[in-house]
């Protein structure tokens, strides 16, 4: 028993489960682009560190590592969901009204908003593209230096199946300890991007309680947490 929420009378955990489904459908799928994308990414940066174009997508990163979530959103908005900047660049719908029906599968929903998910995905997607990629490159160079590649290097195997077959392995721990990290956020959800985007999600669905009180909501979703 969750409990009832004060401000309209509903069952916590039903309030919970609503807004937990969108939460959950956008997280995934950052989580699954972002390190699809940080994998093939921290391998190019790998074999290309010293050219030019390996040390222009560092500075990329870094920049984009640098920009705050809640501003990228505001840029993203103004860009490519208004009129604001030109109307050719209005691509996506402006951020609206999101149908919480909890019995639609991650696919429905996608099916029905997925042009508005789009941009809180890049959202969340770019900042951690950019630590993720870091992260892999570094630890591919370290596992370079160490004797069981040079090893394999010397009985003449290709730097490809080097990489492919020994570096990724041992280069890929750190990432997968920091997934554990990112599960904690996949029911907390992100406020900045849930209100800015208007997507009835956890982190929305906790700012409202506490703007209005409502502390048995945000209690459950703490503890959920």
């Amino acid at each position: 028993d969750w409990g009832v929420s004060r401000s309209d009378y509903r069952p916590a955990w039903v309030k919970i489960r609503e807004a937990v489904s969108w939460t959950l459908s956008i997280n995934l799928v950052s989580l699954l682009v972002v390190y699809l994308l940080s994998l093939f990414l921290g391998e190019w940066l790998f074999r290309r560190k010293e050219q030019h174009k390996g040390k222009l997508i560092e500075s990329v990163l870094f920049f984009l590592y640098s920009i705050p979530r809640f501003f990228l959103a505001l840029l993203l908005i103004l860009a490519f969901a208004s009129d604001t900047l030109s109307p050719a660049l209005h691509i996506f719908p402006s951020p609206g009204f999101f149908d919480s029906n909890p019995e639609a599968s991650l696919l429905e929903q996608w099916g029905r908003y997925g042009a508005q998910l789009v941009l809180p995905v890049i959202c969340l997607v770019l900042p951690s593209l950019a630590y993720l990629t870091r992260i892999y490159s570094i630890r591919l160079r370290d596992e370079k230096n160490k004797p069981y590649a040079f090893m394999a290097w010397s009985k003449g195997d290709a730097e490809d199946f080097i990489t492919r077959r020994h570096l990724r392995r041992n280069a890929l721990l750190p990432l997968i300890a920091l997934l554990g990290m990112e599960i904690p956020a996949l029911f907390g959800g992100s406020v900045v991007i849930e209100v800015l985007f208007n997507i009835p999600g956890m982190g929305r669905l906790m700012l409202q309680s506490i703007l209005i009180q409502d502390w048995l909501i945000v209690f459950n979703i703490l503890l959920l947490i």
